[in-house]
């Protein structure tokens, strides 16, 4: 039973001149995903229910966070008075159990919540839990923080707890969530064309008699726009990017587990 992995994916995508301007670079988007989770038991507050930590920003032990770049050599593909793209206007990160799961495994904790722009975005997550993986630990405090400033960017958390669905948006905060109101191509803060840190992280729990499997599904969309205005009209179109990741966890092989970990020769007692 492997009570707490290590998954990382990178996704990529040339970005295509849609306006077909002379002069214009190669520009090429890349999602890079390192995700952490871990197992939990007899989690304090919770009438002992098992949980998992789901760790998209501060994997820890110095590895690199999950990211969103809209250009790996930082630059637009085009940057004039007329013309500004791609840059981002937004990151949607979901994370979401399988409809077999839906209450019966919900959120307890997650992070960041909503900011406004510039703002500090502070992910974290703390708990007791009786058991990390299927090693006892008496009740320690366990969890884990990070804390990012996206110049120009903000945050809306739209998670629904219950059904157990992580849902937010870090968003361009000049753009909101209607980039085709752009009346002129102002020029993009650099932020929006490089690298977007994601530090999105929760902690699922579930009853302990719930002996099934669930499938937790990672979704992280970078959404591109492209401004372009002339004398005759200002036009805004779109691009965009998605990574997908995938994992199970065994909740009544992780539950036997536990119970007796004395039985285990690498136990900790």
């Amino acid at each position: 039973m492997i009570t707490n992995n290590n998954i990382t994916k990178v996704s990529n995508k040339k970005l295509v001149d849609p306006y077909h301007e002379s002069g214009t670079k190669p520009q090429q988007a890349q999602i890079s995903l390192n995700c952490t989770y871990e197992l939990v038991g007899d989690v304090v507050g919770t009438n002992g229910k098992n949980g998992v930590t789901i760790n998209l920003g501060a994997p820890g032990q110095g590895e690199e966070a999950t990211v969103a770049t809209s250009s790996l050599d930082g630059e637009m593909m085009l940057s004039t008075l007329w013309s500004q793209y791609f840059y981002a206007w937004s990151v949607d990160v979901t994370i979401d159990v399988d409809e077999g799961s839906k209450g019966k495994v919900n959120i307890y904790q997650e992070g960041p919540l909503t900011t406004t722009e510039s703002q500090t975005m502070t992910s974290t997550i703390n708990f007791n839990a009786g058991f990390f993986g299927d090693a006892p630990t008496g009740g320690t405090s366990l969890g884990s923080s990070a804390s990012q400033t996206i110049p120009n960017f903000a945050v809306e958390n739209m998670s629904q707890h219950l059904s157990g669905l992580l849902n937010q948006k870090y968003y361009l905060a000049s753009l909101g969530d209607h980039p085709e109101g752009i009346k002129t191509p102002k020029t993009a803060p650099k932020q929006a064309y490089s690298n977007i840190p994601i530090i999105s992280q929760g902690l699922w729990v579930t009853d302990k008699d719930f002996t099934g499997k669930t499938t937790f599904k990672i979704t992280i969309k970078l959404n591109l726009v492209a401004a372009h205005a002339n004398l005759a009209e200002n036009i805004c179109k779109h691009s965009d990017l998605t990574l997908e990741s995938s994992f199970e966890v065994d909740w009544g092989e992780y539950s036997n587990l536990i119970k007796a970990p004395q039985l285990r020769s690498d136990a900790v007692t």
